[in-house]
């Protein structure tokens, strides 16, 4: 890797996205552009660890349509590396929830990474992309979260039929466990819960897995 990266988080404020901006809280060479939906989490972040080498940035990824202000940020920020960690979806029975929620969680799961993954390839000035899957709702049924398990289904399809295909950047997909964090259901079987993780745990193995040159393009807990 060159003397400065230039990271980009998306995702950052809370759960897994912010445990990773931790685990490179000692990165003083290189630049960091933390975003989220709600900005406010952000500055703390940028004021508690990365005050000189730290920015923020407002953006709701639902919003597919003004994708373009996004990504003029990006190429403002010259990144070389973007971590994709947001994520999420309705948790119940699917007929019993707003076809808007359903529509929400494959925008921001699988439509929003889609799109940016697409830019990426055409702009060609990454030197990586990761985008978090579930190793709970990628490759099989997961009930009371329909929407939420077909957009990462979607998404590890996506992911591993490009690089089937050969890309001219890194780009990888991250499938962790379920995870002690706010946006878990309060409720879950108990075979189940007994494997919920600590997030700072795996963001210690996606901070290693990410720097390893030759990592798995999939990571899977």
């Amino acid at each position: 890797m060159s003397k400065e990266n230039r990271y980009v988080i998306i995702g950052a404020s809370r759960g897994l996205g912010r445990s990773i901006a931790h685990q490179f809280k000692s990165h003083c060479k290189d630049q960091f552009l933390f975003i989220s939906r709600k900005v406010e989490p952000l500055k703390t972040l940028c004021q508690e660890h990365f005050q000189h080498n730290g920015q923020h940035f407002c953006f709701d990824c639902t919003q597919i349509d003004s994708l373009n202000i996004l990504t003029d940020r990006l190429l403002q920020f010259d990144c070389t590396h973007i971590f994709y960690i947001s994520g999420g979806g309705p948790h119940g029975k699917f007929a019993d929830k707003k076809m808007k929620d359903h529509l929400w969680a494959y925008q921001l799961s699988l439509l929003f990474p889609a799109h940016l993954i697409h830019w990426a390839l055409q702009t060609n000035l990454l030197k990586q992309l990761i985008v978090v899957g579930s190793s709970i709702a990628e490759d099989k049924p997961d009930a009371l979260a329909a929407s939420y398990a077909s957009a990462k289904h979607g998404l590890k399809g996506l992911v591993t039929s490009l690089n089937e295909e050969g890309v001219g950047i890194d780009l990888r997909l991250f499938s962790p466990p379920y995870m002690r964090t706010d946006m878990l259901p309060l409720k879950l079987p108990q075979a189940i819960a007994e494997h919920v993780k600590n997030p700072d745990d795996i963001a210690k193995a996606f901070y290693e897995w990410s720097h390893d040159a030759n990592g798995l393009k999939h990571w899977q807990f």
